[in-house]
């Protein structure tokens, strides 16, 4: 199956071992949200190529997270909980790498809005 692209606007579901790139607005704001599908396996996302420039941030669980681009997981059974990138990402090629074994499967949807 095909990795999905994300233009500025769109959503994109990505199984263990997928990957989606999201080409981001440079001078408007974006906000990329990622959830986990799963009811009884945690998600693990490897996101990078968020830019470090003043106004972005990364929100984990609703909490500022000190890392900008990293490792993060998402639990099971949790819609609430979501991994939310914010801001001007200048126009930056954004990666969000599903890591979770084939063996406790767990699939990550991703929404991208820019303003």
């Amino acid at each position: 199956m095909a990795n999905p692209t994300i233009n500025q606007n769109g959503t994109a579901t990505i199984t263990p071992s997928q990957n989606c790139t999201i080409t981001t607005s440079n001078g408007a704001s974006s906000t990329i949200n990622t959830v986990n599908t799963s009811n009884s396996n945690n998600l693990m996302v490897v996101i990078s190529g968020v830019p470090t420039s003043p106004g972005v941030a990364v929100f984990v669980n609703g909490q500022p997270s000190p890392y900008l681009n990293g490792l993060f997981t998402i639990p099971a059974n949790s819609p609430g909980f979501a991994v939310v990138i914010f801001g001007n990402l200048l126009g930056a090629v954004i990666t969000i790498q599903n890591n979770t074994s084939t063996a406790v499967p767990a699939s990550a949807s991703i929404t991208c809005v820019t303003a």
